[in-house]
């Protein structure tokens, strides 16, 4: 029942500061901003994440691709032999 009575005075508050006539639409407007700020932001760090853990990726696979032809016998340099010959 506490709580109940809690939480009718909290949105009862909320109501009241929101929705006061005087500043109540710049109140809006600023709690607006603010959360679409939040999600804008927390839009970009989730794509950063992604980046970096594709970038992770790529970096392993290609790691794995140089050890799997690592064990070829690699091609001669031409340039570097064709000047000891010289």
């Amino acid at each position: 029942m506490k709580r109940l009575f809690a939480l009718g005075a909290a949105m009862g508050a909320a109501f009241a500061y929101f929705l006061d006539p005087e500043t109540g639409n710049r109140r809006r407007s600023m709690a607006r901003d603010r959360v679409l700020a939040f999600f804008r932001r927390t839009g970009r760090q989730a794509g950063r994440a992604r980046q970096a853990a594709k970038s992770q990726a790529y970096g392993v696979t290609q790691k794995a691709v140089q050890l799997k032809d690592g064990t070829e016998k690699q091609p001669a340099d031409t340039a570097s032999s064709a000047m000891n010959q010289s």
